[in-house]
């Protein structure tokens, strides 16, 4: 994540910042993996708002079925739904994962899931389902 802050603030000072923001890849989920290392200034804050909000194509949902089954959030962007379950858990795994296997399951543009939690590492639950911790991604 330094490089990616590094390389915004020189943007803002070479007035190269609204090209180089549209050059960043668009991500439904963004996993900044050395979250708190250091200080972010407020412009950094504000830079990385910018790039998660820039999306306009993002839209978030919720999913219930009859049966009880749910899923607390499915982001949904250029046509791909990523569902993500959120637990109090500190240790996730197939069961915690169950209702985002179930939506994989009747929704084909569905690549991969999410479950946050109180883990203390991103890893695989099961391939496509990804456990990670709540601090990892806000």
């Amino acid at each position: 994540m330094s490089r990616l802050i590094e390389e915004l603030r020189i943007a803002h000072g070479d007035g190269s910042y609204i090209k180089f923001l549209t050059s960043l890849p668009k991500a439904a989920l963004i996993v900044l993996d050395d979250w708190g290392l250091s200080a972010l200034s407020a412009q950094d804050r504000a830079d990385l708002l910018v790039w998660r909000d820039g999306a306009p194509t993002r839209d978030l949902y919720h999913w219930r079925l009859s049966s009880g089954q749910e899923v607390d959030f499915i982001l949904e962007e250029n046509g791909q739904l990523l569902p993500v379950e959120v637990k109090a858990a500190t240790d996730v795994g197939a069961r915690e994962a169950r209702h985002v296997i179930t939506f994989r399951e009747r929704h084909a543009n569905t690549p991969r899931e999410v479950v946050l939690s109180a883990d203390r590492e991103i890893r695989a639950i099961r391939p496509g389902v990804i456990a990670c911790p709540w601090w990892a991604v806000l």
